[in-house]
């Protein structure tokens, strides 16, 4: 190998160490972020739930109000409850969204949980059809963003394959633009006569492979080092013997 092109080859091992380098710490970095953020929202869901008033007050402050305990009181329209598809447990379902109309005349839409397909109709779980005026706790949620695999929703159907707030109220209200509230709220288990729905099917899950990663990008700075640690030795070695 003549030297500009040991030279070339040096220059490109430098170069790619240090790329590999820098995506091991920045992997380090988002590892420690993701870890501040599951530490915020454990420490969200597990706290005495807060007033409606305080999240809508964060919302327009910062719109960070993912998973934030909150306790409202109203009504359930069950005559307009939404469809949306899921699993839990392994079994296939639906969640049921739900209307809460509260005393100031504002609306929101309360996930109150999963059913089995079986009972996907209102009739087939009358029991845990809450009437009258009760109190909901759960977690705020913002509104859905639809995926590339995502099927579309069938809004007549009343089939939802993604949280799409502002349908879900368009196609049970004329105007709820005015008086609904912008987020949903996943309801805790209520241990509703009859068990339907079981609430608390909020999944708070965060992929965490950013060691793993990192540990990637450095094995391979690794290996690169080692591989120019033998070229250069054979290159020196050659060079002796010409």
């Amino acid at each position: 190998m003549s030297v500009p092109s040991f030279v070339a080859f040096s220059i490109f091992t430098i170069t790619m160490v240090a790329l590999l380098i820098g995506l091991g710490n920045w992997q380090i970095a988002q590892r420690d972020r993701k870890h501040a953020l599951i530490a915020k929202v454990e420490r969200r869901a597990s706290i005495h739930p807060v007033k409606l008033e305080d999240v809508l007050e964060r919302l327009m402050n910062d719109g960070d109000i993912e998973y934030m305990r909150v306790r409202v009181r109203g009504v359930f329209k069950h005559e307009k409850e939404r469809h949306y598809f899921a699993t839990f447990e392994g079994k296939k379902g639906w969640h049921i969204y739900t209307p809460l109309e509260l005393s100031h005349g504002r609306i929101v839409m309360v996930n109150r949980g999963f059913v089995p397909s079986g009972l996907k109709m209102p009739r087939a779980r009358i029991l845990g059809q809450i009437s009258g005026e009760t109190v909901v706790t759960g977690l705020a949620r913002k509104p859905g963003v639809k995926g590339y695999f995502s099927p579309e929703n069938d809004i007549a159907g009343n089939r939802w394959f993604w949280r799409d707030l502002s349908n879900m109220f368009a196609s049970v209200y004329e105007k709820p633009h005015t008086t609904a509230i912008p987020f949903f709220i996943d309801a805790e288990d209520q241990k509703l006569s009859g068990g339907w729905p079981k609430g608390g099917v909020t999944r708070i899950v965060f992929r965490d492979n950013h060691l793993q990663y990192a540990i990637t990008w450095y094995g391979l700075a690794i290996v690169l080092i080692a591989v120019y640690g033998f070229f250069f030795r054979n290159w020196i070695s050659q060079r002796r013997a010409s």
